[in-house]
């Protein structure tokens, strides 16, 4: 469900295809990498958006309409001030 990579700084990658709701995530301490010394990164997120923190980074992925063609969306969520 996680991994964890070493570089400059740490990535955490959370794969939540087979996450069916929070208590999982809570289960395995998911609060202690999201915002902390490093990066998260919550493939499948949409499966369990309550997960997310108000701020983050939303990389949306689509196939393109070509063979090897990809749609790349980025996005910056930020809560209302």
């Amino acid at each position: 469900m996680m991994n964890h990579y070493e570089g400059r700084l740490p990535l955490y990658h959370f794969d939540l295809y087979r996450v069916t709701d929070l208590d999982e995530l809570e289960a395995i301490g998911y609060r202690e990498f999201v915002g902390g010394d490093g990066v998260a990164v919550m493939e499948w997120a949409d499966r369990v958006p309550n997960a997310l923190p108000v701020a983050h980074i939303r990389i949306e992925i689509h196939l393109g309409k070509k063979a090897n063609e990809r749609r790349i969306t980025v996005e910056h969520i930020q809560p209302l001030a």
